[in-house]
């Protein structure tokens, strides 16, 4: 009876030292949303993108062509509503400034046509945007570009050649967040342009 008793104490000991806790499951529910790698061919990545126009937020017209004195352009989707892009606008604003120096542009886009303009200056001053923003309410950009959602994110090299495409990183998505990220796939990705390396991943999907 006492060999009996051990045993069943045993078995209770290790199924509750093998049984998930709620940390674990919290974990693998992350993982499932976090940015996954995608078939970078399939996604565009390697293709030149042609000289698109657009037209900013204060009326002045441009093109892709004009930031050719740039090692890298990021284009970066995003807009006043989406809870994603609300929590990832100060974090492009804060990498902005990281690259400003070192040859990376940031272009901003907005794909929302009922936005207000007027919401969106007083968003793009509170996050500290500095490169130019187009509220893109007829997809000139999206739909050459092949835009998925906002929060998406495009690096182009010097050349307008797509070297990468996907999220900023993976501490926030649709309905959850972490205190802090575990992979910088944008910083990885400009790094790597700047390199002249091809980012890994050069594709993911992005939340928005």
């Amino acid at each position: 009876m006492r060999r009996l008793l051990m045993f069943v104490l045993l078995v209770g000991v290790s199924c509750w030292a093998l049984a998930p806790s709620s940390a674990d499951e919290d974990a693998a529910a992350d993982l499932a949303q976090a940015p996954a790698p995608e078939n970078a061919e399939q996604m565009g990545v390697g293709r030149r993108v042609g000289d698109l126009a657009f037209v900013d937020l204060d009326g002045k017209a441009g093109t892709l062509s004009s930031y050719a004195d740039q090692k890298a352009l990021v284009i970066a989707y995003t807009n006043t509503d989406c809870p994603v892009c609300r929590k990832y606008g100060p974090r492009l604003a804060e990498l902005e400034s990281r690259f400003l120096g070192r040859g990376v542009a940031f272009l901003f886009v907005n794909p929302s046509p009922e936005e207000d303009p007027a919401r969106i200056r007083e968003q793009v001053k509170a996050w500290g945007f500095q490169g130019r923003y187009v509220h893109d309410k007829q997809a000139a950009l999206g739909t050459p570009l092949g835009t998925r959602t906002t929060g998406e994110i495009f690096i182009l090299d010097a050349a307008r050649t797509l070297r990468y495409r996907g999220a900023v990183d993976d501490q926030h998505g649709v309905g959850w967040s972490r205190d802090a990220p575990r992979v910088h796939l944008l910083v990885d990705a400009i790094e790597a342009v700047l390199a002249g390396r091809r980012p890994d991943p050069a594709a993911t999907s992005a939340p928005g």
